[in-house]
């Protein structure tokens, strides 16, 4: 049976008694940690170490983030220089554990986040001296780290950071965390079943509720009161907003909505899935990143295509052909 893939991303030498016991925690969970120093990342040939340990981030379920004081060490993109420690404090470049963040962040890996307490209460003294370059912060190497802070927090979802000083902090806020993960899960199972028959149901109640708005039509045409044919529009329009709005809230267009940074109104959105008669039409006719469109039509077409057609069903009544 397939395990969860934990990818733990920190500094390695002001951090290893924390790493070393999450690692021991996810072990005792039931999952699968990957860490550089236990081996568990190939490192391939044609790929520089860090771009090894990105390569692995996309096939892992999860990604623990940790910040301490440092920065850790720069990518492979960057130039090697010789700095003093006041150039190290102010110099910009992205670390290699910064870039794993980024990368977990671009697949759309759920990405838990940890921060030492002391390097958030010197991140509240960065923020109220940003122009400042004179400071020689006590718990940080480098404000590199309260940058990344400010990507972080910058996020319009799962920008939340768990302060710690132990590793107990850490593995007991996970367990609840993952802990929950698994009741929704069962819940949505649940749901599911439920939502079948539920989903049976609305469409006899689609089809009863289209039979009676042809009936009352016929009737207005035929007893002809004034403004029958605004009327009827009206209402149309109001039955279409209706389902616009359901629609946004379907589990796959509100994934578009929010990861692919959708630039189309809910109204839009509509009329692109009712004007398209597959996946990829939709798809190609969306203002979304490239990304999102490449994990809907490549990494989970299946799952995609079952939802589009799902989709149909109940908002066209039309079939899978």
């Amino acid at each position: 049976m397939a395990k969860p893939r934990i990818f733990v991303s920190s500094t390695y030498y002001d951090l290893k008694h924390i790493r070393n016991s999450i690692e021991t925690f996810i072990i005792e969970m039931g999952y699968d940690p990957i860490l550089f120093e236990s081996g568990e990342i190939p490192f391939k040939s044609d790929l520089t170490l860090d771009e090894s340990c990105y390569k692995e981030i996309q096939n892992s379920h999860m990604q623990v983030l940790i910040i301490g004081g440092k920065y850790g060490t720069p990518d492979s993109k960057t130039p090697v220089k010789t700095k003093t420690s006041k150039e190290d404090m102010y110099s910009f470049y992205n670390s290699i554990t910064k870039n794993e963040y980024k990368t977990a962040l671009d697949q759309g890996i759920p990405v838990y986040i940890f921060v030492e307490k002391q390097v958030l209460a010197e991140y509240d003294t960065y923020k109220n001296n940003r122009d400042n370059s004179t400071i020689n912060y006590a718990h940080v190497d480098s404000i590199n780290i309260f940058k990344l802070l400010d990507e972080i927090y910058a996020q319009r979802t799962g920008n939340y950071i768990k302060g710690f000083e132990k590793s107990d902090d850490i593995t007991i806020w996970l367990k609840d965390q993952w802990a929950g993960i698994f009741a929704d899960y069962l819940k949505r199972n649940q749901n599911t079943f439920e939502l079948k028959t539920l989903s049976a149901r609305i469409n006899d109640l689609g089809n009863i509720t289209g039979a009676l708005k042809e009936y009352t039509e016929a009737i207005m045409r035929k007893i002809k009161p004034e403004n029958f044919e605004k009327l009827i529009d009206e209402e149309d329009k109001k039955i279409e907003f209706e389902k616009a709005l359901n629609f946004s809230r379907e589990s796959m267009i509100d994934y578009l909505i929010k990861k692919g940074n959708s630039k189309d109104t809910k109204i839009q959105l509509y009329d692109k899935f009712k004007s398209a008669d597959s996946l990829d039409e939709f798809i190609q006719k969306l203002n979304i990143i490239d990304n999102i469109k490449e994990d809907l039509l490549v990494h989970n077409r299946t799952l995609a295509e079952k939802d589009f057609y799902e989709y149909k069903l109940r908002y066209q009544n039309k079939r899978q052909e």
